[in-house]
């Protein structure tokens, strides 16, 4: 499991959907632009802009209880941070 650490440019909470902005801090994915949707991960920890938050890069994220395994999940287009099931 790689987890990594990033600075956060806003309050991001663990379970977080997150992308890496262009002046490197930590901000919630958001599936409505091509830049906001590059994910890099899932926030592990809770933290406010300038704390330091790890994030779970490449590995099985078993945390949240709404995820179904072998289900598709996609970045929501409405609420920062947030995935969906297909429906």
């Amino acid at each position: 499991m790689a987890i990594t650490s990033y600075k956060a440019g806003s309050a991001i909470s663990a379970g977080d959907v997150v992308f890496v902005s262009s002046s490197g801090l930590l901000i919630k994915a958001l599936g409505t632009s091509r830049a906001q949707a590059a994910a890099v991960g899932i926030a592990l920890d809770t933290g406010s802009a300038g704390d330091l938050v790890r994030v779970n890069n490449d590995s099985v994220y078993t945390t949240s209880s709404t995820l179904t395994p072998g289900s598709s999940n996609y970045l929501s287009l409405t609420t920062s941070g947030a995935y969906r099931d297909w429906e």
